[in-house]
């Protein structure tokens, strides 16, 4: 991984400078992919669509901040690295103002993730409002796109309705799609409703 040049960006609430890193290049070598679509690359990290800023705590979609350049040294001083939303954060944006489809999905994806990372390494069951969350995904995916039709299968695999992901899984006929299939059946005639790092024999 090159890291590139940090990036400036006034908050559009408290107009602080929020500071965005940059990378030259990267690569996938020791990733880690889950069961849930989530994937860890330590060499090529994602930078968030959403941020949370570091000074006043809004919410900001971060590439609806402009660049902001000529900053003074005083100025970087001041600045600070966004952090990312927890999963009450997440679900806190969607009563509040319809988002459009592609923001609520991401919203959702994004909720569903961060409630998975404390049993990505110990079984933990999910609760109510999680499953509720995972359920409410499910219902924006395009079963036209075979991707999704497999994240289907995963949340209610997830959510403890196995017959429900059996039938989405057996649905799926392309042959790319061989190995991350038979994955995921075999826990569902399991029963085991655990995100699961993706690791093929």
């Amino acid at each position: 991984m090159l890291p590139g040049p940090d990036m400036y960006k006034h908050c559009s609430s408290c107009h602080q400078l929020i500071i965005e890193e940059t990378l030259m290049s990267g690569n996938t070598f020791g990733a880690i992919y889950w069961s849930d679509g989530k994937r860890e690359a330590p060499m090529l990290p994602k930078t968030p669509w959403l941020i949370t800023c570091p000074h006043c705590k809004a919410f900001l979609w971060i590439d609806a901040l402009e660049k902001q350049i000529n900053i003074s040294s005083s100025e970087k001083k001041k600045a600070l690295h966004y952090t990312t939303p927890s999963f009450n954060d997440y679900l806190s944006l969607l009563p509040l103002k319809k988002p459009s489809l592609r923001k609520e999905t991401y919203l959702r994806v994004q909720a569903w993730w961060t409630s998975n990372d404390k049993r990505r390494d110990k079984p933990l069951l999910m609760t109510p409002i999680e499953q509720q969350n995972a359920l409410a995904l499910a219902e924006l995916l395009d079963e036209s796109d075979t991707n999704n039709v497999l994240m289907k299968a995963e949340i209610f695999r997830e959510v403890e309705d196995f017959e429900t992901a059996m039938t989405l899984l057996e649905r799926i006929q392309d042959s790319a799609y061989e190995k991350p299939v038979m994955f995921l059946k075999r826990h569902v005639e399991e029963k085991n409703p655990f995100v699961k790092q993706l690791i093929f024999d």
